[in-house]
């Protein structure tokens, strides 16, 4: 049986552990040098959109063309994609379709601002 203090120091541990892990490898680079670093911020974001997605069976897909370092310049293409054969009906699912179409606009504000926190800009092209 653990004690009060084994315990407080297993849940110390984990605690130390998660810590060091997002401190040591976070989901988001800090730094942007290369097309790599751009496409895993990009990719974080469009993830977290896509679980709020996949119940209706659309997916954002992304492709980050252009990165000019120098110029602080990053190109993104965003898209929303149904993943079903056939197309969606639009017309008995238009409230779905719009509140998925909000969902990918909230994707690519949240992409536009983590660049801007690392001083990029970021020229995001939207396409269905």
């Amino acid at each position: 049986m653990l004690t009060a203090l084994s315990a407080a120091v297993i849940i110390a541990l984990i605690v130390l552990g998660v810590v060091l892990r997002y401190r040591m490898f976070p989901p988001l680079p800090r730094k942007i040098a290369s097309l790599d670093d751009a496409e895993r911020v990009v990719h974080y974001h469009v993830d977290a959109a896509n679980r709020r997605l996949r119940r209706d069976a659309w997916m954002l897909t992304f492709v980050v063309s252009h990165l000019d370092v120098e110029r602080r310049l990053v190109s993104v293409r965003l898209g929303i994609h149904y993943r079903q054969r056939g197309y969606p009906d639009y017309v008995r699912g238009f409230q779905q379709a719009w509140a998925n179409a909000r969902i990918m606009l909230r994707a690519k504000e949240n992409i536009a601002a983590a660049f801007a926190k690392r001083a990029f800009q970021a020229e995001i092209e939207t396409f269905t």
